[in-house]
């Protein structure tokens, strides 16, 4: 899968911030293991298709079936490559989450733990105390998965509030810094001076 992480802040022309936006990718584990099975299948399939089209090339002399054969099993070898190629470069699901200025945290897209009433926290984001990224999916001994995390937000009335998952352990560690990131952010704009908020407002960041 490709993972997004991006944020963004908008401000107003005095230089207050009004919100701020962070949009990312999570895995779409059912749809990556189908067109993992798929190539897997098709792979094996061409190969076993040719030695089927041998035999009746062989017993009745029609090389038609042979050539039938190996057509299929370029074309399925083929695919099955193709398919594997892609599957690093698919899109994800995208999420979004909206920090606003009047306290609201907002997910017009839902989150993975499902959509909220009018697409909207009934936790105001300025009582968000951490974000952290969690274990939250154990695989079991033959699982090959690697979302098997997701980021949480702790809340100073000691609610908590599951963001996101299907994640990598790397990836869930960069939304959850991106995401703290964006609250502290604004939590500190909330209670900027004038003259505080020019300066931040002019600083320049760099998210490597």
């Amino acid at each position: 899968m490709e993972f997004i992480c991006e944020p963004e802040v908008r401000r107003n022309p005095s230089g207050e911030i009004q919100w701020v936006k962070v949009r990312w990718t999570e895995a779409r584990e059912i749809t990556e293991w189908a067109i993992e099975g798929l190539g897997d299948n098709l792979f094996y399939f061409g190969p076993i298709a040719f030695g089927l089209s041998m035999l009746p090339a062989v017993a009745f002399q029609m090389a038609g079936f042979a050539v039938a054969g190996g057509v299929i099993m370029i074309a399925s070898m083929a695919l099955a490559i193709l398919l594997w190629r892609r599957l690093p470069r698919m899109s994800g699901r995208e999420r979004v989450l909206v920090f606003t200025r009047d306290g609201k945290m907002r997910a017009p897209l839902g989150l993975s733990a499902g959509r909220l009433p009018n697409g909207e926290s009934r936790h105001p984001h300025t009582g968000i105390q951490s974000i952290e990224a969690r274990h939250l999916v154990k695989p079991g001994p033959a699982a090959t998965t690697t979302y098997t995390h997701g980021v949480v937000a702790f809340y100073s009335s000691g609610a908590m509030n599951q963001l996101a998952e299907w994640l990598t352990p790397e990836q869930a560690h960069l939304l959850a810094v991106v995401l703290m990131s964006g609250v502290k952010e604004l939590h500190d704009d909330l209670t900027a001076s004038p003259g505080q908020r020019r300066e931040g407002s002019n600083r320049r960041r760099i998210v490597d």
